[in-house]
């Protein structure tokens, strides 16, 4: 029987498309736009924990991991639209830093 990823997954965002190979013989291999993870496979291993391990390499992969091509955002942060909200609040608190040193700089000269 085969399954999409949204219907195993249903509350995950999934961006990149993910290809997965098991093999008793091989490693398993997951590959998501460059980023490969390789595991040995146990020798009875059950589809739930396989289905765990790559619900919990999709949840680091779309919600904590930092993606440098969409401006060090999660692409669950561009997905669900708090990409802008997160870009203006970085670059206030980058103008406020930036002040705050300039302050301290000139106190320490004077």
């Amino acid at each position: 029987r085969q399954t999409s990823p949204n219907s195993l997954f249903p509350s995950i965002v999934i961006v990149h498309s993910t290809a997965i190979v098991a093999s008793p013989n091989k490693a398993t291999v997951m590959n998501c736009s460059g980023l490969t993870i390789r595991a040995q496979p146990q020798k009875n291993y059950r589809s739930r924990d396989l289905e765990a391990q790559i619900a919990t390499f999709v949840e680091r992969y779309n919600h904590r991991r930092y993606h440098e091509s969409i401006d060090n955002l999660t692409p669950a942060d561009v997905y669900f639209g708090r990409g802008q909200a997160i870009l203006l609040n970085r670059e206030r608190t980058k103008r406020k830093t930036i002040q705050l040193r300039r302050l301290q700089h000139r106190k320490a000269a004077a």
